[in-house]
């Protein structure tokens, strides 16, 4: 028994998939999640069922029967990284190895088959970069039409990923939040897989917190680059739940990365706000997470006020100089805005012994050239 409840008013609402967001708030911000019978819930996981199926019953559909065959990955330490920062339990978790080299193919499974159990003929998704990629490609194994708006300044390189894999682009002028804005007021057909605005998608996340738990058991740490903040959020909501389940007893501190002046979620954070537009946003390597607005702020700021965490940010210099490091050190290549995560280690001032877990969201062999001239 699923239902859908407002972070902040907690209204609560079917899980039909009719309503994405509550109605007595601005509709352009993501307020509802995913809430799950957790009474009834008795086996977790389920080590009967294959792959990430063992998860199924806090996943928000009946089966996982659109897939790219998923490949589960377990955090793994970095000695090397990890002596040069001063810390003995730095570990990596990899989320590149999925079929679109991203954690974005995460959330894509579950709203494709969530569209797929939901009925839907079409769908639609607001983004330029990962998101889109993994959206047609799951749309495209399951059958369903994939719209994916765009900024007219988006790179051919993106734009040619997106067709490849089977999504139809439609370019609009303007920044992403003012093609997201417009989108939303268009309201076109299908339904709206965007990551971070649907909350079936971020509940995909959660598969990362299962996996961390069950390699190396719950960090006190884990550092997430952010734009809109959904992934972190659902990491976070991975651990919260599996502590309701009495299968943890503590929740690591979630630590979001953004860039310097372009940090929405942190100056939310410091204000007490559900969310925060700032201006002059400047321009950054680390493209995936430049953001003057987060659609999932309400829920990302839950996740960091709940489990006592923070936003660090971060300058292009320090996440130039952190990819080359992790590269060389590691031999990790790594998306540019990954690197960010690691540009943060040195400022987060823990213990040594703690144990700290990086997020690397995007795979670097998309953008080989360009990383190439960054360093």
């Amino acid at each position: 028994m699923l239902n859908l409840q407002c972070v902040q008013c907690k209204k609560k609402y079917p899980a039909d998939g009719k309503l994405l967001t509550c109605p007595n708030h601005n509709p352009k911000f993501s307020y509802l999640e995913v809430i799950y019978n957790y009474s009834k819930i008795k086996v977790f996981p389920s080590h009967r069922l294959k792959g990430w199926n063992r998860y199924i019953s806090l996943l928000p559909v009946s089966n996982l029967q659109v897939t790219l065959n998923e490949v589960s990955t377990e955090a793994f330490k970095l000695v090397k990284l990890g002596k040069l920062f001063g810390y003995s339990n730095l570990y990596l978790k990899d989320e590149t190895r999925e079929a679109t080299g991203s954690f974005k193919d995460k959330e894509s499974l579950i709203s494709i088959n969530k569209a797929v159990e939901l009925g839907y003929k079409k769908v639609f998704s607001i983004s330029s970069g990962n998101g889109a990629v993994s959206a047609s490609a799951y749309s495209t194994k399951a059958r369903i039409p994939c719209e994916c708006f765009v900024s007219e300044h988006t790179t051919k390189a993106k734009l040619d990923m997106i067709e490849i894999f089977g999504g139809k682009t439609r370019k609009l002028p303007g920044t992403y939040e003012q093609v997201y804005q417009k989108v939303i007021k268009m309201n076109p057909a299908g339904w709206n897989i965007t990551s971070g605005f649907n909350p079936y998608g971020n509940e995909g996340d959660k598969i990362t917190a299962f996996e961390i738990w069950e390699s190396i058991g719950v960090p006190d740490y884990v550092v997430v680059p952010c734009g809109n903040g959904g992934n972190l959020y659902g990491i976070w909501k991975g651990f919260y739940e599996l502590k309701l389940l009495g299968k943890t007893k503590k929740i690591p501190k979630m630590i979001g990365v953004q860039v310097a002046k372009a940090a929405p979620l942190k100056e939310a954070l410091k204000k007490k706000k559900w969310y925060v537009s700032v201006k002059n946003v400047p321009h950054s390597v680390a493209e995936g997470i430049i953001a003057s607005e987060s659609y999932t702020s309400p829920k990302a700021i839950k996740a960091l006020a709940l489990s006592g965490g923070k936003i660090i940010t971060v300058n292009d210099s320090e996440i130039i100089s952190a990819f080359d490091q992790v590269s060389k050190t590691e031999v990790v290549i790594l998306e540019i805005t990954s690197a960010s995560a690691f540009a943060a280690i040195p400022k987060l001032k823990c213990a040594p012994k703690d144990k700290i877990v990086v997020i690397l969201t995007g795979t670097g062999m998309k953008y080989l050239s360009y990383l190439r001239a960054l360093v």
